[in-house]
């Protein structure tokens, strides 16, 4: 889930801040960076509507 840490670093968040600003801890968005454990549809629908970007685009869906 890389494309998590690519949308943070878009926004100039740490891992931290974006945990801060979707009720998780930091570990938590590492995790899901490095792909250790999935986020939930909750976490899913917070962080696209945080980091402004697509859940396709979170999960690193392409337009075909």
């Amino acid at each position: 889930m890389l494309e998590i840490k690519f949308a943070r670093i878009r926004k100039g968040l740490t891992q931290e801040e974006l945990g801060e600003k979707i009720g998780v801890n930091k570990v938590t968005i590492s995790a899901y960076e490095l792909g250790k454990i999935k986020p939930s549809l909750d976490a899913l629908i917070k962080l696209s509507d945080f980091l402004e970007v697509s859940i396709d685009e979170l999960l690193g869906r392409k337009e075909k």
